[in-house]
């Protein structure tokens, strides 16, 4: 019985340990049909990529199952991690942080803003904010304080069912890894374009956004200083993607997003 194929024939599922066109091996990458039929052919005990079976193949990394140790997501339950793993597609949240005030991702991840100077290496005064972007997920709650307040909020049982991760009882509390903090320095580029991402594990990340020249010294924190990284912004003009800005709230809206208007002289269809 033949079957004809609208999609090149790798695309199709088979045994993940036996290659079907073992006999049929293409000299193109597209197949008109296949013959579907039952194989008889023994199934190798040790996989060798050299082997007749895979020759024709092509491979792939399941990253999700990769085991990595800076991961947080190894140290939390299962309803933790359905909290802390988006969903639904990231949706950048803007925030103001001052001098002396921290950024919490649930119980999980901290940034704490220490010190910032100037293009001209004057001490920034500590009212003038840096704007954060923060990509997470919708489920975590993110929440902004003055940093000497911290570490008697995360140790407050009341406030656990703001943090929502970790979340359990008492003993998980205690079981859970204590906060270990890395030093992460950025210069700013321009006041509407992002210059670093501060990476906080598997919560997610916050983009600096300063004016230019403007250097800014912070310290991330998450459960034993898994995953604390910094890169090159992977989206350094999502700090426009932003609503107003909440009356006396260092958060803005992110309800509506304004875009800049781009003009096309020339269209083509």
């Amino acid at each position: 019985k033949k079957v004809d194929y609208a999609i090149p024939s790798h695309f199709s599922v088979t045994h993940t340990l036996k290659n079907a066109l073992k006999e049929q091996k293409p000299k193109v990458a597209y197949l008109p049909s296949l013959e579907v039929e039952k194989k008889e052919d023994d199934i190798p005990e040790v996989m060798d990529p050299d082997s007749e079976y895979f020759k024709a193949g092509k491979w792939c990394y399941d990253t999700p199952g990769t085991v990595c140790e800076d991961q947080i997501i190894n140290i939390l339950t299962a309803p933790e991690i359905d909290l802390t793993l988006p969903s639904a597609p990231l949706m950048p949240r803007s925030f103001l942080l001052r001098q002396g005030h921290s950024l919490l991702l649930g119980g999980v991840a901290r940034l704490d803003y220490v010190m910032g100077w100037k293009e001209n290496g004057s001490p920034k005064s500590p009212v003038h904010p840096v704007r954060l972007t923060v990509f997470c997920s919708s489920k975590l709650p993110i929440s902004v304080m003055e940093t000497q307040g911290v570490e008697d909020f995360l140790a407050n049982p009341q406030a656990w069912k703001l943090t929502q991760v970790p979340s359990g009882t008492l003993e998980r509390m205690r079981e859970f890894p204590k906060f270990l903090g890395r030093e992460i320095n950025t210069t700013g580029i321009r006041w509407n374009i992002g210059c670093r991402d501060i990476v906080l594990s598997s919560a997610g990340w916050a983009m600096v956004t300063t004016p230019v020249g403007e250097k800014s010294s912070f310290i991330a924190y998450t459960p034993g200083g898994k995953g604390i990284a910094d890169r090159q912004p992977f989206l350094p003009y999502s700090c426009k993607f932003r609503g107003k800005r909440i009356q006396g709230s260092p958060t803005y809206r992110n309800d509506r997003l304004y875009l800049d208007y781009i003009e096309h002289k020339h269209l083509e269809f």
